[in-house]
C-alpha cells in the first residue's frame, strides 16, 4: 500500500490511498464476494501519538449498504473496551 498526500500538512482532505490491495474479497459485514464497482467503506481504529496517527491492527473493508449495522456493532465494542480500562482503577 502506498499513502501519498503532503506530509508537511497532512489532513483527510490530502491522503490518498494508491494500488490499495490484499486479501479481502468479501464484505466484512454481509459476507458478500465484492464486485466491480462496489463503493467499499474502509474503517480503522487509531490514536493520534507523536504527532501521527497510529492504526491498530483491524482494518475492515464493508460495502455501503452494510456499513450502518457494522460501524454501529464497532462503535459499540470500542466503547466497552474504553470503559474496561477505566473501571480497573
Amino acid at each position: 500500500m502506498t499513502i501519498t498526500g503532503k506530509t508537511e500538512k497532512l489532513e483527510l482532505n490530502t491522503l490518498r490511498f494508491e494500488n490499495l490491495k490484499g486479501i479481502e474479497s468479501r464484505c466484512q459485514e454481509s459476507l458478500t464476494d465484492f464486485k466491480e464497482g462496489d463503493k467499499i467503506v474502509v474503517i480503522s481504529l487509531g490514536e493520534f501519538k507523536n504527532n501521527g496517527i497510529e492504526l491498530n491492527d483491524g482494518i475492515y473493508f464493508v460495502k455501503v449498504e452494510s456499513c450502518k449495522d457494522f460501524l454501529s456493532r464497532y462503535v459499540d465494542t470500542i466503547q466497552k473496551e474504553i470503559v474496561k480500562p477505566s473501571q480497573n482503577d
